[in-house]
């Protein structure tokens, strides 16, 4: 469907009253001017003009008789004709407003390289002809920035469409490629900002919004590559609220990245456990991609930091001298302890224990567990009888 919200001035009697220095032809061409001037129905209008414009070709009135022909076509929701139609009226008179508006919008989203070129060009003149103008000058901007992004210069792309939203908000499709062409440019700080434009597009609803489909998609990539670079989908629901609620971001806006949200955790962690803490920074270091050469040079014969986990079994069952405890779960055993001496009693599963001193002797990266010798004595919380 053609926009009908650009129209022409009224016909009756305009050709006529605004052109007075200029005269038909012969009568026949005044009784067609007469009778394009009379005729309310688009459908009947048109024939009168095509006839026109058959058998005068160089009417005094061309320039306006294509305006007239451009405001037919969009009225019959013709989008190819209209095209051609304001084509013909740039070609006629350059800097015809009407005419550049539909070439420049038209232009917008196409992946047609003459209409691309076509609507470059007529975008640029836009900017000119209608300066001063931001219903003129957003749609040009607009134009602009999606040929930038469909040429991958998307750096240029991000400042056309800024401007385009800036001038006019209310798109859902310029936030969208505004937020597709930050995405491009794999820049850290220009990811976040892709994410609030992206979800505006995905929940907005105005004017040129996208399909329904189309914002059903939009929404499940924001959310998956949402929880890709925050780790976890907290934080996203007041993603939405804020990109609801403006068009750009607020100067406080961030979304920290999981790495950022890690760090932060594991200084908080520092602060209020440092034993879990401690644990915690040796298994990330055991678990990277050279964790077992990390053990072999740092950890192997050394003592392990102070730590406290539950017991997940004990061996042999009677008086156990191998012990298997989980530090972060109630469950997986991380730590296989082996005593010097057995314990005089068992223990359920569960207990909790403290133990320092224990020496790293092994690790097994599948499953997970590091191996420590111990002396008996330094293992507290075990039961006495």
């Amino acid at each position: 469907m053609v926009s009908k919200t650009l129209l022409l001035p009224a016909m009756a009697g305009w050709l006529l009253a605004q052109q007075a220095p200029r005269q038909a032809k012969t009568q026949e061409e005044f009784d067609l001017l007469t009778a394009v001037n009379q005729e309310q129905d688009w459908k009947k209008k048109l024939p009168i003009l095509l006839e026109w414009k058959s058998k005068y070709p160089d009417s005094a009135f061309k320039v306006d008789r294509q305006q007239v022909l451009v405001n037919t076509y969009q009225q019959l929701s013709r989008p190819e004709d209209l095209w051609s139609a304001a084509g013909e009226l740039v070609d006629l008179s350059p800097n015809d407003v009407s005419g550049l508006f539909f070439l420049t919008t038209f232009a917008a989203g196409s992946t047609d390289e003459a209409k691309l070129a076509r609507g470059e060009k007529a975008a640029a003149a836009l900017l000119k002809a209608g300066a001063g103008n931001k219903e003129l000058e957003g749609p040009a901007h607009k134009t602009l920035g999606w040929i930038a992004y469909f040429r991958k210069r998307h750096a240029e792309a991000e400042t056309e469409l800024a401007e385009s939203l800036r001038l006019t908000p209310e798109s859902g499709l310029a936030s969208y490629w505004l937020g597709s062409a930050l995405l491009a440019q794999k820049i850290a700080e220009k990811q976040v900002l892709a994410f609030h434009h992206l979800a505006r597009a995905a929940r907005y609803t105005g004017p040129d919004a996208l399909a329904a489909t189309a914002r059903q998609h939009l929404e499940a990539f924001v959310r998956k590559n949402y929880v890709a670079y925050h780790g976890s989908e907290a934080g996203l629901d007041d993603l939405y609220r804020d990109a609801g609620a403006r068009v750009f971001p607020s100067d406080s806006f961030t979304i920290l990245s999981a790495r950022e949200v890690k760090a932060a955790a594991m200084d908080k962690l520092r602060e209020s456990d440092p034993v879990r803490y401690a644990w915690l920074r040796a298994k990330e270091l055991l678990q990277a991609p050279d964790g077992v050469s990390y053990f072999d040079m740092e950890m192997k014969d050394s003592a392990l930091p102070k730590l406290k986990g539950k017991v997940v079994s004990a061996s042999p069952e009677g008086r156990p001298r191998e012990i298997l405890v989980a530090i972060l779960s109630d469950r997986v055993a991380e730590i296989r302890l082996q005593l010097d001496l057995p314990m005089p009693v068992k223990a359920q599963a569960g207990t909790e224990i403290e133990f320092e001193g224990a020496v790293a002797k092994a690790y097994s990266a599948e499953p997970f567990l590091v191996t420590a010798s111990i002396e008996r004595a330094k293992i507290v919380g075990w039961p006495k009888r």
